[in-house]
């Protein structure tokens, strides 16, 4: 479970609860590869998150004990924002 705690310094809990599989129209199912993440950053007293990809298959199952963030840097990968439909996030 997340702490919930965010700060300027540290949005990573608000990352997780921003998570989301993407698929595209004219496919069937959920591919747990195609993940999308927005790795924030503060600018001024606003976050916004850029695009990234990342296989979410990597929480398909409980980690560690006490493992409350599984997903690294090298879990993460920029995509191409002409690829989805919201390539930055702002949250006001």
């Amino acid at each position: 479970m997340l702490r919930r705690q965010v700060s300027a310094d540290d949005l990573t809990d608000l990352e997780y609860d921003l998570l989301f599989i993407h698929t595209g129209a004219t496919e069937y199912g959920i591919d747990m590869w195609i993940g999308i993440y927005y790795q924030l950053q503060t600018d001024g007293d606003r976050p916004v998150g850029q695009l990234h990809e990342m296989d979410m298959g990597l929480l398909a199952v409980p980690p560690a004990e006490g493992d409350l963030r599984p997903v690294t840097d090298k879990d993460i990968h920029e995509a191409d924002p002409d690829s989805h439909w919201l390539p930055q996030l702002v949250i006001e």
